[in-house]
């Protein structure tokens, strides 16, 4: 393959159902021109690629007939005539059978270079003799870039606070510890009471003020402090489980395997009823520059409803290759969501503290599985 300071003079790439594989594509050959060839249905690609990688990259549509191979070809041919002569990169990933058989027609006659991009196997294939194969680049820098692709604007970055931080320690030990159990369903009773001081215990659980404004939570005997800020009373219901899982992809996780990292992450509804309010908030999502992850935390075992739903947010931002996990501290009988798991595409699941390690390797998750 080229490898100049422009690997092609121009590349022409499918635009098919999923828009991710173009932009990874342009993302591995540098070029001042991309040409990407729409149908009616996904013309609005173009927009979203250009959105994404900013004016540095040159990205125009080509309108073609998704199942006519001659009126495709007249297409295709008519836009690069237009371009000065030189390499031209032949991404033959997306778009319907019709449409790779007339860019694979054109390439022949022009002599380009026909290429596949197999994100599977995160390999760049050259579709020409001798074959010819390298590994995939890294093509997203963060989550943000897959929420945008996908058609939807970002109204929440999901960025990690001062205010995580400071209770980080805590996090990480009620985590480890298996939730705080029935303590989660007093800390709103506690917060509207409005009191400088109160006292709660719950079997292993205690929850009380200190005499600098803290609070002291006793969970199994063991002590811990934690700042008084706006957001304790969330994180002591339920916010603690995100902020635990966050932490153990930051902490596990090498550093290199992860090139974003996000917690909270918030897209929202563009051009809709603003009264269906904003699309549920990314827990914690992460992307290794190839894939999204998104783990879903819950205080509970997970119900049919709820897996519908994360599927089809993975599936919607992840597309394809897109991974969703469920975290939980406890869930009882498992069996039926163990099997409600093992046809899902693209999901798992993390049940308890003793799956932190496997939680914390997300290279390792297995599709189906849920880890216990």
């Amino acid at each position: 393959m080229p490898e100049t300071k422009h690997d092609f003079d121009c590349v022409v790439h499918l635009a098919g159902d999923q828009i991710l594989p173009n932009f990874v594509a342009i993302r591995q050959f540098s070029a001042p021109l991309h040409l990407v060839c729409v149908t009616g249905r996904t013309e609005s690609q173009v927009a979203r690629l250009q959105q994404v990688l900013g004016a540095s990259v040159d990205v125009c549509s080509v309108r073609v007939e998704p199942y006519r191979i001659p009126e495709s070809v007249e297409a295709i041919d008519a836009a690069i005539s237009k371009v000065a002569a030189g390499r031209i990169g032949f991404n033959m990933t997306g778009g319907t059978k019709p449409m790779f058989a007339a860019a694979f027609s054109v390439c022949n006659k022009i002599k380009g270079f026909p290429f596949y991009v197999n994100t599977e196997n995160q390999s760049v294939d050259l579709l020409m003799s001798p074959f010819s194969s390298r590994p995939l680049l890294p093509a997203f820098d963060s989550c943000e870039q897959f929420i945008l692709l996908s058609g939807f604007p970002v109204s929440q970055k999901g960025m990690w606070t001062d205010e995580m931080e400071s209770r980080k320690s805590v996090a990480s030990a009620i985590l480890k510890g298996g939730g705080l159990g029935a303590l989660t369903n007093h800390v709103p009773q506690i917060t509207k009471k409005g009191k400088n001081e109160f006292h709660f215990k719950r079997g292993p659980f205690a929850l009380d003020t200190q005499m600098d404004g803290k609070l002291r939570l006793v969970m199994h005997n063991q002590k811990m402090l934690l700042p008084l800020t706006p957001g304790t009373s969330s994180f002591l219901k339920g916010h603690w489980l995100e902020e635990a899982a966050y932490l153990v992809i930051r902490d596990r996780v090498p550093n290199n395997s992860v090139v974003d990292l996000r917690i909270g992450l918030q897209p929202e509804w563009q051009g809709m009823d603003s009264t269906l309010g904003p699309i549920q908030d990314l827990d914690v999502a992460f992307t290794d520059g190839f894939r999204l992850f998104i783990a879903e935390c819950k205080s509970h075992k997970p119900v049919q409803v709820e897996i519908q739903k994360l599927e089809n947010i993975v599936r919607t931002f992840g597309g394809t290759y897109g991974v969703g996990a469920f975290m939980f501290p406890a869930g009882g009988n498992l069996l039926a969501l163990e099997r409600r798991l093992s046809i899902s595409s693209n999901l798992c699941a993390f049940c308890g503290p003793k799956t932190i390690p496997a939680f914390g390797n997300p290279k390792t998750w297995q599709i189906g599985r849920l880890y216990q």
